[in-house]
């Protein structure tokens, strides 16, 4: 279970990378759930997460159907080096319209060991605003060729995912898209209190970001005390079901036509990167994993 932490810039960006977090995402929440953050703000980012030897997720927005223009946002983030490349697929009420949104953003970055992992978002709140389903989101993720499929909430009420669904409907949720090969993300105002649950569901990814704020919320500015916490508080509940956090040396994705396969989910109750394609690239552009240097920081 990695934790994928949002921040909005530099700074910020700065503050996780040296509490050691997983996966650092780039995103802008005054536009919302999976709010784009401007280029210029992401390429900074991404400098900075590249030389930490940190993966890099780009969210692009929660948009419209409209699969041209998803395409060319992911083809602009790929192009800026992007590992996780996240579409908040909120105008999508079909798994027939989520496929095309996904057949378009993966034929724009095709699957390779040089591609970004394509993650399809959908929402817990999705009955709050006949969203696409679960079952459409898993579907359409899965014949489109993603990597993973994601979980969020749409709208901040202070309502989290666990507000909107059960652990048992999680769970299931969970099961159905590793054995269509996909990996899973689950986010959705998750909080410090929420971390027994989440591990006891085993995502590959957890999405945070107001847990990591000073006031708990996420228009306020990630703290490094919170973020530690949060990550120590993480490491423990997993450590106690026998699992553990993964803080590994490089949490770069297995891409596409690479996923492992369900034997190897059933195997470690998440899925395993054994073996990753991907490494090559993520070892070419960033050094030997082992090297891994926060920013700012020394080995």
């Amino acid at each position: 279970m990695k934790i994928l932490a949002s921040v909005i810039n530099v700074a910020e960006a700065q503050t996780v990378l040296s509490a050691d977090v997983d996966v650092l995402d780039v995103k802008n929440p005054a536009e919302g759930s999976l709010g784009a953050a401007a280029p210029t703000v992401c390429r900074e980012i991404a400098a900075i997460a590249r030389r930490a030897q940190v993966p890099v997720s780009v969210a692009l927005g929660d948009l419209e159907h409209q699969p041209g223009t998803a395409a060319w946002a992911a083809l602009g983030a790929a192009t800026l080096g992007a590992d996780y490349i996240k579409l908040g697929l909120r105008g999508s009420t079909t798994a027939r319209q989520a496929r095309q949104m996904m057949q378009a953003v993966r034929e724009a970055v095709p699957a390779s060991p040089h591609a970004p992992a394509v993650v399809a978002c959908g929402y817990a709140d999705y009955g709050d605003f006949s969203g696409l389903s679960l079952a459409a989101l898993t579907s359409a993720a899965a014949e489109s060729g993603c990597d993973y499929v994601m979980l969020d909430t749409l709208v901040k009420d202070g309502r989290s995912l666990f507000d909107h669904l059960a652990m048992e409907t999680l769970r299931e949720f969970i099961l159905t898209a590793h054995s269509k090969h996909l990996r899973v993300a689950l986010a959705g105002s998750l909080k410090q209190s929420h971390l027994p649950r989440l591990a006891a569901l085993a995502p590959d990814l957890i999405g945070v970001r107001g847990a990591l704020c000073a006031n708990g919320q996420r228009s306020g500015a990630i703290c490094l005390d919170a973020t530690r916490a949060f990550l120590q508080a993480a490491r423990a509940a997993h450590a106690e079901l026998g699992g553990n956090v993964s803080l590994s040396k490089s949490s770069k994705p297995t891409s596409g036509a690479h996923r492992a396969h369900p034997d190897s989910l059933a195997t470690t109750g998440r899925a395993s990167i054994a073996g990753d394609p991907c490494e090559a690239r993520w070892t070419g552009r960033c050094g030997p994993s082992s090297d891994r240097t926060p920013e700012g920081g020394t080995t």
